[in-house]
């Protein structure tokens, strides 16, 4: 009998090859493929890494992976970069941790899970990344919010996440979200006090390595699967179509009056 984790890659790579993306293993976990998907776009255009799946019991990020990937339009001619299923075993059992009991997302300055550190040989070869996003969901929240981590000068994206992801369910507006001060649903995570952490999550050493900006998005576990994976791609599209919009923008002229 094939596992939840096989049954779900069975679905999407063949949507993923009509999408034109190929697929490749960079190791296993629990008798399934870990699987990276790429798509080469136009010369110069923004190179965008998009992951699910982290946590095992977060079902609505590999799900709205596969729904991109069935409306390939709403995909800009980029270059791409997909982990659709970082965490097979924890999707098997539906636990956040792998089959060891480690949350991969807490792995990443120094792995000790296999599938951590099959996915960091991947990432060091990357090269620089314009756009990293992380499909997740969270228990303890009423409403979808995100976290940023943005060094690149490009402001409003945050907002236009939030504003498509309400058009599909709520916001979480508290003041305070997973024990950080929190604004309209943004979280804005301590950049200078990421070397006192050992327990790096998967962004903090994209954030440090390969991005300078970098995004989470959480949905509320508690609301209706449709629902939760509605808000991603909402997010998601947006994200994406304002990358496009800015990656056709002629590069501003320089003050001549100084």
């Amino acid at each position: 009998m094939s596992s939840p984790a096989t049954e779900f890659l069975q679905r999407l790579l063949p949507v993923a090859g009509a999408a034109g993306f190929r697929h490749r293993s960079y190791g296993k976990a629990d008798g399934t493929d870990l699987v990276v998907l790429e798509r080469s776009g136009r010369a110069g255009a923004p190179h965008l890494y998009l992951s699910a799946g982290i946590h095992g019991d977060e079902p609505a990020g590999p799900e709205a992976i596969c729904r991109l990937l069935e409306q390939p339009h709403h995909l800009p001619d980029f270059r791409w970069t997909l982990f659709p299923l970082l965490n097979p075993a924890g999707y098997n059992l539906g636990t956040r941790e792998n089959a060891a009991g480690l949350d991969l997302n807490r792995d990443y300055r120094s792995p000790l899970a296999p599938e951590t550190i099959a996915h960091r040989s991947v990432l060091e070869n990357l090269g620089p990344l314009d756009l990293v996003i992380a499909l997740h969901e969270d228990w303890e929240s009423r409403g979808f919010y995100l976290y940023e981590l943005n060094a690149a000068g490009l402001d409003g994206m945050a907002e236009k996440v939030l504003s498509a992801a309400a058009c599909e369910g709520p916001i979480d507006l508290d003041s305070e979200i997973d024990g950080r001060p929190a604004a309209n649903g943004v979280v804005h995570a301590p950049i200078d006090r990421f070397d006192d952490r050992q327990d790096w999550p998967e962004q903090i050493l994209l954030f440090r390595t390969r991005t300078r900006l970098c995004y989470t998005f959480e949905t509320p576990s508690t609301l209706p699967l449709e629902v939760r994976i509605r808000q991603h791609l909402a997010a998601c599209r947006s994200a994406f179509d304002l990358m496009e919009s800015r990656s056709h923008q002629p590069p501003s002229s320089p003050d001549r009056t100084r």
